[in-house]
């Protein structure tokens, strides 16, 4: 069944939630596991610095990470 697009999503992602219910999560005091650390967060111009773009080395690949003329990011290889 097709996903229809709205103005609102440029790259065409859509979520497959039904409308109003809400993700399952899970309750770490009930569920006897720890909770996960939390994600570091970075801002993209303290990452990226003065240049806008830094060289990643992931697996013996460098990739390019640089913010676009539109103020977005891209990863390139």
């Amino acid at each position: 069944m097709p996903v229809p697009v709205d103005a609102e999503n440029a790259n065409y992602y859509h979520s497959r939630m039904e409308p109003g219910s809400p993700p399952a999560v899970a309750d770490p005091a009930t569920s006897g596991k720890a909770a996960p650390p939390p994600v570091a967060r970075v801002s993209s111009r303290d990452l990226l610095g003065a240049a806008g773009q830094m060289v990643i080395t992931h697996a013996g690949r460098d990739y390019r990470l640089r913010i676009t003329q539109n103020g977005k990011l891209i990863l390139t290889a």
